[in-house]
């Protein structure tokens, strides 16, 4: 293996290309906190559903890339939050996968939550973005957990192509860790350096993020 200041100086190059391609994928990244959105309610047999859209995660750029044969997927997440309290009284999660079919010309979306898996066809674009991102009396949690007169809301949160959680965790690891740690040396506290100016130590988890809130509402039975 080769020692010296041309091996030292390549590795802190390396390390500072890897650092700037990094940031050029941060920003590309997008998480967009939207305005609250007026979301339906639907109190039946016991469980609290929702109804709401977020096709706006998907934009019209994207129409193309949706038909390039590869699975793309949508993830969307409810929280259900009483007012005054950190931690959701109830999570629920949505997944749905879009694969345009390059032989029959149609897409295909599959969509898997708390009542299993569904798969419909479409036969445009806007169809399939219609399945992957309106939520219609998507359950979200039991009634009797809601205190009646208590003040509550839900928080969506909705990604476009995730990144798989080992990746997103390793990559954490790898950005906060301080200079001079592990195997010490030049270039890591350089690397350090480098790191401080272009990267902000938080890895996007998807290729774009939008959250919001629901109007306020109260517990109880209808």
């Amino acid at each position: 293996m080769a020692h010296g200041p041309n091996s030292w100086f390549l590795r802190v190059r390396r390390a500072a290309t890897a650092v700037l391609l990094l940031a050029v994928v941060q920003a590309l990244a997008l998480a967009d906190e939207r305005p609250p959105r007026l979301v339906g309610l639907h109190r039946r047999d016991g469980r609290l559903a929702c109804s709401v859209g977020l096709q706006d995660l998907i934009w019209s750029t994207d129409h193309e890339r949706l038909r390039s044969g590869f699975v793309h997927r949508v993830v969307i997440r409810a929280e259900l939050f009483r007012d005054g309290e950190r931690r959701p009284t109830a999570i629920a999660d949505r997944r749905a996968d879009i694969l345009y079919d390059l032989w029959d010309e149609r897409f295909r979306v599959s969509v898997v939550d708390r009542d299993g898996l569904r798969e419909y066809t479409a036969g445009t674009v806007r169809e399939a973005i219609l399945l992957a991102t309106v939520l219609n009396r998507f359950v979200v949690g039991e009634l009797p957990r809601l205190v009646p007169g208590a003040i509550y809301r839900l928080r969506f949160r909705a990604d476009l192509n995730p990144l798989s959680e080992d990746l997103v965790q390793e990559v954490r690891r790898w950005l906060v860790r301080a200079p001079g740690q592990g195997r010490a040396g030049a270039s890591d506290s350089v690397f350090g350096s480098v790191v401080s100016i272009f990267v902000n130590p938080h890895v996007e988890e998807s290729d774009r993020q939008i959250t919001f809130w629901s109007q306020p509402f109260l517990g109880g039975p209808p």
